[in-house]
């Protein structure tokens, strides 16, 4: 493919072309702009997978979005400002799935998510119980209903001090998310046989 001019076309004439339809000219954008872009997408998040994954997403956004483009010399800007939204928004995605997952150290979110003492004459507690993973439920049980002491359970159950540390910490915040949900589920169950309680007009 060569311009106007006989020599080699230029990105803006690539980008004209690509947008009328030639399949050739989208593959020469592409192989001319891969690599370019890969590296700027492995200095954004240090990490080649995912530079690789979103250098691949941004070529798809701009391939099938191409026919917005109104200034084709404009392309190299185009591309790159996708890519750094591709960027912003895995760094977002990861973000709340940090948010959504189960901490570790549940002192921070003491004053968000309550923690409940269990009982195990709580007919709830022994429901979120039996939903926790048995190494959770065996660091629960043996800490938080029994009261024993870490070293002395680590010992009785043949884990790590730290291991079992961490088992507690994460039992703690699994309980008390659990918990939560259990009791929002019988709420709306309360709700849902008021509702249905209640005359026809």
């Amino acid at each position: 493919m060569a311009d106007r001019g006989g020599g080699e076309p230029s990105v803006a004439d690539l980008v004209v072309h690509a947008q009328a339809g030639s399949v050739e000219a989208r593959d020469r954008l592409i192989a001319h702009y891969y690599q370019p872009l890969r590296a700027f997408l492995r200095r954004q998040t240090g990490d080649s997978a995912l530079a690789d994954d979103l250098a691949h997403d941004t070529l798809l956004y701009v391939l099938t979005h191409l026919d917005t483009l109104d200034k084709p010399e404009r392309f190299r800007g185009w591309l790159f400002r996708i890519a750094a939204r591709q960027v912003l928004m895995e760094q977002r995605r990861r973000r709340r799935e940090r948010e959504r997952t189960v901490p570790l150290d549940v002192t921070d979110m003491a004053a968000d998510i309550p923690a409940p003492t269990p009982s195990p004459t709580d007919e709830v507690v022994r429901h979120v119980l039996a939903r926790l993973s048995p190494a959770l439920r065996e660091a629960l049980e043996g800490r938080g209903l029994h009261g024993e002491e870490i070293p002395r359970l680590a010992r009785r159950v043949g884990r790590s001090v730290a291991a079992l540390r961490k088992n507690v910490t994460r039992a703690k915040a699994r309980f008390a998310l659990l918990y939560a949900e259990e009791q929002e589920q019988q709420r709306e169950q309360e709700n849902d046989g008021d509702d249905g309680g209640r005359p026809t007009p």
